[in-house]
């Protein structure tokens, strides 16, 4: 999640793909499954929690009452890395296996289709981009795990400083429906061809256009695809205020949004983090959860029915599928664990209390003396000018008392 636009192709993905699979879905394809790893800049906390999950008979919660998965049940793992120049992708795998080259072929035959304009180079090779893919390569050097990443040329990537000057994002704000996919065939009317919308809308499109057909062995034939306004309202709530269109879809009280984005860095402390996570959360279900038509709100209150006010806030039922696991180190879980072996990631983090300090000034030398001159001068002048008043005191305010009468007041 620290990187805003490979995050951003996922959530394009995941919701283009919830509305095309569907379609052709048959019981004995194979399921997809989307995951966000946090923690990946520190040493890959995040998949290697997943994966250690997965070993154990963890994954999903057995809270969730749903069949533990493992990583045998991982047939074909692709994973987004750097994606700064979208015109050029690089699609590197560890070893050669079947659905590598497929899906390659299929990133080009569907670009070429559309017309989008992006190439992509299929690379085998022992030393891979730093993904979370290589958790699952640690485990097993055959893992069939495909890298998509382009030629990085962000300098701030995965940093505070990846923000919307940084990727060249400008808010087109359309007010338009961004649950509806868009004609792949049509001009945009709203975004230019090289915007940051329109990439991500083309690059996410590809991608769900060659897994559907890797999933159900048929061609993608119709011309619907990502939502370039979907990407437009996805960017402008993380990267500039959550007060958006988007967030008012998840949240059920809008006074609970900040004029502010959520932030996004992962610190050893629980902060204001939590926030990205519980929107990702709901904009998951939103997306990818089934719509039950006809279901009141009074019956979806329960997990996992989730009631979303939807585009246009008219309030909608959905049936959800997706979890949250704590990306939190193995070492912290197990109690024997051997802090020197360096078998699983930890990091620590220094934190300060609010500091206050006061300031004592010394004077130069020659600043004290003039100081000192002065003040001796003041004080003969004072002194002076006491003895002048007291020896003419009968001058300036006479003899009399104030009491005292000066002259008899005149009869009537």
């Amino acid at each position: 999640m620290g990187s805003l636009v490979p995050y951003s192709v996922l959530m394009l993905t995941a919701q283009l793909m919830a509305r095309i699979l569907p379609q052709r879905r048959d019981p004995s394809h194979p399921n997809v499954l989307f995951v966000l790893f946090n923690g990946e800049a520190f040493d890959y906390i995040g998949s290697q929690r997943f994966i250690y999950d997965l070993q154990h008979g963890e994954f999903p919660y057995k809270s969730h009452q749903t069949n533990p998965l493992s990583m045998d049940n991982i047939k074909f793992l692709v994973d987004l890395g750097v994606l700064d120049t979208m015109r050029l992708l690089n699609i590197s795998h560890a070893t050669d296996f079947p659905r590598a080259g497929e899906f390659g072929q299929l990133m080009s035959k569907y670009s070429s289709k559309f017309g989008m304009n992006v190439t992509t180079v299929n690379n085998m090779q022992g030393n891979l981009p730093p993904t979370s893919a290589q958790s699952f390569l640690k485990e097993n050097f055959s893992f069939p795990a495909v890298i998509l990443n382009s030629p990085p040329t962000n300098r701030f990537y995965h940093s505070i400083f990846d923000d919307d000057d940084n990727i060249n994002f400008v808010y087109g704000n359309t007010s338009k429906n961004f649950l509806t996919l868009e004609d792949l065939a049509a001009p945009s009317a709203d975004f230019t061809a090289d915007s940051i919308q329109m990439s991500i809308r083309n690059i996410s499109s590809i991608i769900a256009f060659s897994l559907y057909e890797m999933i159900t062995g048929e061609e993608y034939r119709e011309a619907l695809g990502g939502s370039a306004v979907f990407a437009d309202e996805f960017l402008y709530c993380f990267l500039t205020s959550s007060q958006c269109p988007l967030m008012s879809a998840i949240v059920q009280d809008n006074s609970t949004l900040p004029p502010y984005p959520p932030p996004r860095y992962i610190s050893v402390h629980r902060t204001g983090n939590q926030r990205s996570v519980i929107y990702t959360h709901g904009i998951f279900g939103l997306t990818v959860g089934q719509k039950l038509e006809g279901v009141a709100r009074e019956n979806c209150t329960v997990p996992p029915r989730i009631w979303y006010p939807g585009f246009g806030l008219h309030g909608e039922c959905h049936l959800t599928t997706q979890n949250v696991s704590l990306a939190v180190s193995p070492a912290f879980k197990e109690p024997d664990y051997n802090w020197t072996s360096g078998r699983y990631s930890t990091w620590t983090e220094s934190t300060w209390s609010a500091i206050s300090a006061r300031i004592f000034l010394r004077p130069s030398t020659h600043h004290e003396a003039l100081t000192l001159a002065i003040g001796l001068t003041v004080m003969v002048l004072s002194f002076v000018a006491v003895f002048i008043i007291n020896t003419k005191s009968d001058v300036l305010f006479g003899n009399s008392p104030s009491s005292e009468v000066i002259s008899i007041p005149a009869r009537c």
